[in-house]
């Protein structure tokens, strides 16, 4: 299963606003997500709804593929060497200095 993920600066956005962030999400299972085609200026608490929702989903690993110099937040080399990781469970017990989410 895939979708198209738009984020909005405001929760409350009326429809046909502006989003900040696009990307494709692809469900590999229920547990592991692909996001693909991340495009856009965003800010942290956008990564960190989109993290929190994907989590509350059941979501355990984000996965991508991304060009050279191009990042994945927090996110490291998958050890089956496809792309990178962002273990969720890793960024919800260990939140950055920025107050990710309540434990």
């Amino acid at each position: 299963m895939s979708g198209v993920v738009r984020f909005y600066q405001d929760d409350d956005a009326p429809p046909m606003s502006d989003f900040q962030v696009v990307c494709t999400v692809n469900w590999e299972s229920p547990e592991v997500v692909w996001v693909h085609g991340l495009m856009g200026k965003g800010n942290r608490k956008l990564w960190r709804d989109f993290v929190d929702k994907l989590h509350g989903l059941g979501v355990v690993q984000i996965r991508a593929l991304r060009a050279d110099g191009h990042i994945l937040p927090r996110a490291k080399p998958h050890p089956d060497g496809r792309g990178l990781v962002l273990y969720v469970a890793d960024l919800m017990r260990d939140p950055p200095d920025s107050a990710f989410t309540e434990p």
